[in-house]
């Protein structure tokens, strides 16, 4: 770096760039475009690993749990056996 001139990398020029993802205009409720790219890369990889039926059942649980909390339950009872439920396995038969 030569005294009085700037890289690519220097602060003044890097603040000036503007980088377009026209994906989050045509999305703008998608938290997932404004990860980190490594970050929704994980998060995605994670999220294949659910089958259907599997967030299916985990919809249908956390649903169950909300309505029991809007009833006036006992919130942390009801997150903990909700993280339990999320948590535990399916039995499977055969």
């Amino acid at each position: 770096n030569v005294e009085g001139q700037l890289t690519l990398f220097d602060s003044a020029e890097i603040s000036d760039v503007k980088i377009r993802f026209p994906e989050i205009e045509e999305f703008p409720k998608n938290r997932l475009l404004t990860y980190h790219p490594y970050r929704a890369y994980k998060v995605c990889e994670s999220a294949a690993r659910w089958r259907p039926g599997e967030c299916a059942r985990a919809l249908d649980l956390i649903v169950e749990a909300q309505r029991q909390m809007v009833s006036g339950g006992d919130c942390r009872l009801i997150l903990e056996k909700l993280i339990v439920d999320l948590c535990r396995r399916e039995r499977r038969d055969g």
